[in-house]
């Protein structure tokens, strides 16, 4: 342990994305995450969830569903998705 931070201390912190290095990831708050199966991190994906959906209008991100009505991925998720049941992507 280098340092130990109260949470909301760790609110808009950008960090390295773990398998993407050129990518930046950046630390939301959301009151429904705990830590009683896990750390307390989780992903958010504001097109899919109430919470997420809450999170994303907070933090002004774009709500993205690349699923059509009936359950299909959109021309938008690329060759190897498309077209696909949500289930079998």
């Amino acid at each position: 342990i280098v340092k130990t931070v109260k949470g909301a201390e760790l609110e808009n912190v950008l960090c390295q994305h773990p398998f993407y290095p050129e990518r930046k990831l950046v630390t939301m708050l959301g009151d429904f995450v705990t830590t009683d199966a896990g750390t307390g991190l989780v992903h958010t994906a504001p097109g899919f969830g109430e919470d997420d959906f809450n999170i994303g209008v907070k933090y002004g991100l774009d709500v993205y569903v690349p699923v059509d009505d009936k359950g299909y991925m959109t021309e938008d998720t690329g060759e190897d998705f498309a077209g696909l049941f949500y289930e079998d992507a």
